[in-house]
């Protein structure tokens, strides 16, 4: 796992601990190179991992993961 993706859940869960979001909602997103990685519908930002985020190529337009 990428050192963004790792900063990505910890902060994700951030929001969560300090009152920011309830359950799944909230959204938030990170760039790395061409790649936007979001969090995916329905999973708490406490809950995600690694492997549950969605990337999208933003040159293409296409997802490339999740």
């Amino acid at each position: 796992m990428s050192v963004l993706k790792e900063e990505f859940i910890k902060y994700g869960a951030k929001t969560v601990r300090v009152g920011l979001v309830a359950g799944a909602g909230g959204n938030i997103s990170v760039r790395e190179g061409d790649t936007v990685w979001m969090k995916p519908s329905g999973i708490a930002l406490d809950d995600m991992t690694s492997d549950d985020l969605c990337g999208m190529d933003v040159a293409r337009g296409d997802q490339v993961a999740g």
